[in-house]
C-alpha cells in the first residue's frame, strides 16, 4: 500500500500543479474574471498535456463530443447564462468602459455547439462600435478545444454580430476572396446563436488571427496588429524582439533613394502581398484599413531576421465613400482610403508605384476575374439562403428577399469598380 501511495504521489502533484496553472492562466492572461466563474480547470489543455505525458490518460478524459467535427453553415451555438449576465451583456456599451463589469469581463456560461452537449466556457463581450447594439459580439474561450473540421481545432474564437453587415454577406465574401489571395488563413463559418432559448440570429464565427497565423505558419516567431498609432504585440517567441522588424520597416520609410528603398522593402516584407492587399481594398472600397492588418514574421532556423507577412482583418466598412474626400488620405485613383506610411511611400516612389500597377493588373485579370467575383457572391448567397436563423418562416423569407436585392447591388458595384481600376491601371 505504501508503495502504491508513493507511486501516485508524483502524478497527484502534477495534477495539482496543472489545476493551479489552469486557474491562474485565466486570470493573468485574459484579464478580469467575474465572480460567477467556476474556473473549470479540469477541462484545460495544459492539464491534458500533463496527463498525457505522465499517464497517457488525455484521450480518456476528453469528452468524445469535442472530437467530432461540427462545421456546417449556420452552426447552432446555444448559450445558457444567468439572467444577470444576460442582462449585463445586452446593456453593456463600449462607452461604459470599467463602469459596466460586463463590457470586458470573463464570465462562466454554458454552451452547446451543434448537436453536442452543454459545456462550461468563458465568454465576454468584444468590440467597440459593434457594442452599441443589444446583439453583442462575443469572445469565447473553451477549456478544451473543439474539432470544427478534420484539420481545425479551436479553443478560442470570436462570434461577431455583423453590426455593419446586418444581412451577413459582405465580410464573408471578402474573407473568401482574401483567402484566395493568401491574405486570410483563419477558419470562418456562419453561426446561429441562441441565448436562453431565444434566437439572436446570424453571427460570423472567426478564428483569432494570431491563432490562425500560428496554425498555418509553423515557422512564425511573432505576430503584431497594426493600430492607429503603434503596433500591438499578439505573440512572440522567447528571446525574440518582435518590434525590431517594425523599427527596420520605419527606417526604410525614410530612405530617399528609390532603388535602395525598393530593395530594402523586398528584403524585409512580402511586398507583393502588401500590394495585393492594397489593391483588394481599392476594389471593395474599404475605408477602414490602417488598423485592420496583422503583421507576422517567419524565420527559418539560423536566420537573423525573417520576412514580414500579412493577414487582412475586419471588413465591415466596404463599398463606403465616406472618406473619399478626406484631405488626410493619400490621393490616387488606384488607391482607396490609403492612410499608412508604407502607402505614402508606394505613391511617392515611382518604382514601387509601377510595381503596384503590375500587381493590381495581375490581381484583377488573373485572380479576381469577373467570373471569380460573381461565383463568390453566388456561393455566399447560397450558403445564407440555406440557414434558418430561428425567427420563423415569414421573417426568413423577408431576409432572403432583402439579401437578394442587396447582393445584386453589391455585385454590380464590385464589377463596376473592377472595370474602373482596369482602365485606370492600363491593364
Amino acid at each position: 500500500m505504501a508503495r502504491f501511495l508513493r507511486a501516485m504521489l508524483w502524478p497527484l502533484a502534477i495534477l495539482a500543479a496543472g489545476l493551479w496553472i489552469a486557474s491562474t492562466e485565466v486570470i493573468e492572461t485574459h484579464g478580469t474574471v467575474a465572480p460567477t466563474v467556476q474556473a473549470s480547470a479540469l477541462d484545460d489543455p495544459k492539464l491534458y498535456r500533463t496527463l498525457e505525458a505522465i499517464t497517457g490518460l488525455s484521450r480518456d478524459v476528453q469528452h468524445p463530443a469535442r472530437l467530432v467535427p461540427v462545421d456546417a453553415p449556420g452552426i447552432a451555438f446555444r448559450f445558457r447564462m444567468d439572467p444577470r449576465i444576460r442582462r449585463g451583456y445586452r446593456l453593456a456599451r463600449d462607452r461604459d468602459g470599467p463602469s459596466n463589469p460586463y463590457s470586458g469581463t470573463w464570465t462562466d456560461v454554458d454552451l452547446a455547439i451543434g448537436e453536442g452537449p452543454y459545456f462550461t466556457v468563458l465568454s465576454r463581450v468584444r468590440g467597440g462600435t459593434s457594442t452599441e447594439v443589444d446583439k453583442k459580439s462575443m469572445n469565447l474561450r473553451l477549456f478544451s478545444s473543439q474539432q470544427f473540421t478534420d484539420e481545425v481545432r479551436l479553443r478560442r474564437f470570436f462570434l461577431t454580430n455583423l453590426y455593419a453587415d446586418p444581412l451577413g454577406f459582405e465580410a464573408y465574401t471578402c474573407y473568401a476572396l482574401l483567402e484566395r489571395l493568401g491574405l486570410f488563413p483563419a477558419y470562418r463559418q456562419f453561426a446561429v446563436v441562441w441565448i436562453n432559448d431565444e434566437p439572436e440570429g446570424l453571427f460570423l464565427l472567426i478564428e483569432r488571427p494570431e491563432d490562425a497565423i500560428r496554425r498555418t505558419q509553423p515557422d512564425v516567431v511573432s505576430v503584431l496588429r497594426r493600430r492607429r498609432d503603434d503596433f500591438e504585440l499578439k505573440y512572440q517567441q522567447p528571446d525574440h524582439d518582435a518590434r525590431a522588424s517594425i523599427a527596420e520597416l520605419q527606417r526604410i520609410h525614410a530612405l530617399e533613394d528609390d532603388e535602395q528603398q525598393l530593395r530594402a522593402y523586398d528584403e524585409l516584407v512580402d511586398l507583393d502581398q502588401y500590394l495585393r492587399w492594397r489593391g483588394f481594398n481599392s476594389l471593395v472600397q474599404n475605408i477602414d484599413s490602417l488598423d485592420e492588418l496583422y503583421w507576422y514574421e517567419r524565420r527559418a532556423p539560423g536566420e537573423a531576421r525573417g520576412r514580414l507577412g500579412l493577414m487582412a482583418w475586419d471588413y465591415d466598412d466596404i463599398q463606403d465613400e465616406r472618406k473619399a474626400d478626406d484631405p488626410h488620405l493619400h490621393r490616387d485613383p488606384l488607391f482607396w482610403a490609403a492612410e499608412g506610411p508604407l502607402d505614402r511611400q508606394i505613391l511617392d516612389n515611382p518604382l514601387i508605384y509601377a510595381r503596384y500597377r503590375r500587381v493590381l493588373c495581375a490581381l484583377l485579370t488573373e485572380q479576381l476575374t469577373e467570373t471569380v467575383l460573381t461565383e463568390a457572391v453566388a456561393t455566399t448567397r447560397e450558403l445564407l439562403d440555406g440557414i434558418d436563423q430561428g425567427f420563423g418562416d415569414s421573417v426568413g423569407r423577408r431576409l432572403r428577399e432583402q439579401r437578394a436585392e442587396a447582393l445584386a447591388e453589391f455585385q454590380r458595384r464590385l464589377l463596376e469598380r473592377r472595370r474602373v481600376l482596369l482602365g485606370g491601371a492600363g491593364c
